[in-house]
């Protein structure tokens, strides 16, 4: 579940875009209240962006992208994610989820013969 998004702030009055310059973080990693994600830039000033709550941290951008003021940079998730592609090439994501027994593994049943 999305806890909070992380959206592109307005810097200058003047300028409705901005470039991703550095992220500070991976996609997935626990990050704490104000930990430092991502460092924007327009034509007059650079800023750095923090986390505004605890969570597992969602990218949805790369560094180099030009981004509208309002678009969204990140999300932070109450659990962490993983993802994983299909034989066809989709990709899915599925929170991941404690076992209750680490030591022992379930099998799936056979459904294809």
């Amino acid at each position: 579940m999305i806890k909070s998004e992380i959206l592109v702030p307005l810097l200058n009055a003047n300028e409705p875009e901005a470039r991703l310059i550095v992220v500070h973080v991976k996609d997935g990693q626990a990050v704490k209240k104000g930990a430092l994600l991502f460092t924007i830039e327009t034509t007059k000033a650079a800023s750095d962006i923090e986390a505004s709550q605890a969570g597992f941290v969602r990218i949805l951008v790369a560094e180099g992208d030009t981004l509208a003021v309002g678009d969204r940079l990140a999300v932070i998730t109450e659990t962490a994610m993983n993802r994983w592609k299909s034989r066809v090439g989709a990709t899915y994501t599925l929170p991941l989820q404690k076992c209750a027994s680490p030591n022992r593994r379930e099998r799936w049943p056979n459904r294809w013969g």
